[in-house]
């Protein structure tokens, strides 16, 4: 696959990531600005996951995880074939599967399994965090190595 259609498969899901990521990071940022009861600076942003509010960020990740399964798309077809990681698309996949479990996991409070889903919240977000890194840090070694990625491209 030429630089071009390589560009080209990455740039139709960049807007879509694009997108997705920012209105994760406005929803958060306004519900940070929002929620009084809470301290935006000593709490995590799941305990924004609760009350007011709450659906909305919980919506903000799903669609923060359906933008990074793209990115796990659109990362392994825009990289040149023999620069390719499978690995990298792998760990967005299990980030955007993942995600979803993180906001989902907050409904079980005060219900008998409050305490699993208290494990499977804090295991969750830490898998998802994780995965990002690794695989972030995989693209970027391959994209650095990758003429297309790095110099004259905007995509890239």
């Amino acid at each position: 696959m030429t630089v071009t259609r390589r560009s080209a498969a990455l740039a139709g899901s960049a807007l879509w990531i694009a997108l997705a990521a920012l209105a994760f990071a406005i929803t958060a940022g306004v519900l940070q600005g929002m929620r009084t009861d809470l301290d935006p600076i000593a709490m995590p942003l799941s305990a924004y996951l609760r009350g007011a509010g709450g659906s909305w960020l919980r919506g903000a990740y799903y669609v923060m995880a359906s933008g990074l399964a793209t990115l796990a798309w659109a990362s392994y077809r825009a990289t040149r074939r023999d620069l390719r990681s499978a690995l990298a698309s792998a760990l967005f996949l299990v980030a955007a599967f993942a995600l979803p479990v993180v906001a989902v996991t907050v409904l079980y409070e005060h219900t008998p399994q409050e305490d699993l889903a208290r494990f499977i919240h804090s295991e969750a977000a830490q898998s998802t965090f994780l995965c990002l890194v690794v695989g972030m840090l995989l693209v970027s070694t391959r994209w650095a190595r990758d003429a297309g990625m790095r110099t004259g491209n905007r995509t890239g």
